[in-house]
């Protein structure tokens, strides 16, 4: 009943998981790969503490 009461609702669904999500979950995607590279680097570099604070 829906899909008959509002037809063009499921193509501007369709727009929006395609353009404003995809953009948003490619920014936290490349977010997460920088903040691993960094932890890396600071991990090999020894600067990391860890959680206690401890070396």
């Amino acid at each position: 009943m829906f899909p008959a009461a509002f037809p063009g609702f499921f193509y501007t669904r369709e727009w929006i998981f395609k353009t404003i999500i995809s953009g948003a979950y490619r920014g936290i995607r490349i977010g997460v790969g920088i903040g691993a590279v960094v932890l890396g680097i600071r991990t090999i570099l020894g600067l990391e503490r860890g959680i206690f604070g401890k070396a």
